[in-house]
């Protein structure tokens, strides 16, 4: 659909509901998730194309590197109530776990650079705070902190800052720790930041 709510069409055609949409940085390609699984079309509509495959648990909320080659998603095993990080490449192949923790761990954001991925976490004191923790599974960082949920990690097209919703309003946090309300609503979630166009 074009931006001004013209040329609606639909791209998948499955008998499971479809969700989670995450666009590819080249606009070719959409993942999604399907009967627990991944999958991504193309962005014209076509066959769908499987990502993974067998695991028999639950995976979810999709996200893209920005260079394109990867793709980062939440994974609960069968048998389990905690959920972690994992990345997978565009093609399928090669899925590998990144955080090994006891906790829910969901909804990942890529920084800018590709080199942190940020995420929701029920890690300490049961509530969820952000944290980021490097691709290769190193150096977990812990950005938030606060006594409520804070969810919704949305990391900013400049790497300074990650956006999030806590009780109803959306507030930043930059690379300090330093954290800024945005809003003020009282019901506002899920931030998204304006993409930098290219020259």
């Amino acid at each position: 659909m074009r931006a001004d709510g013209t040329q609606v069409r639909q791209l998948t055609h499955g008998k499971s509901d479809d969700d989670g949409p995450a666009w590819a940085p080249d606009q070719r390609r959409i993942a999604f998730s399907r009967d627990r699984e991944l999958f991504t079309v193309g962005s014209a509509g076509g066959p769908v194309r499987r990502l993974t495959r067998g695991l028999g648990g639950e995976a979810g909320n999709p996200a893209w590197s920005p260079d394109g080659k990867l793709i980062a998603y939440d994974y609960r095993r069968p048998g389990f109530s905690s959920r972690e990080i994992w990345v997978v490449r565009a093609d399928g192949s090669h899925a590998r776990l990144v955080t090994r923790l006891p906790a829910v761990s969901t909804l990942p954001s890529w920084s800018p650079d590709g080199r942190r991925i940020a995420f929701q976490s029920n890690l300490h004191e049961g509530h969820f705070e952000i944290y980021s923790i490097g691709r290769d599974g190193r150096g977990l960082r812990r950005e938030t902190r606060s006594a409520i949920d804070t969810i919704d990690p949305a990391w900013s097209p400049n790497g300074k800052e990650i956006a999030f919703s806590r009780d109803g309003a959306i507030w930043t946090v930059d690379r300090a720790g330093h954290e800024r309300k945005i809003t003020s609503a009282g019901n506002d979630s899920t931030p998204a930041w304006r993409p930098v166009l290219p020259h």
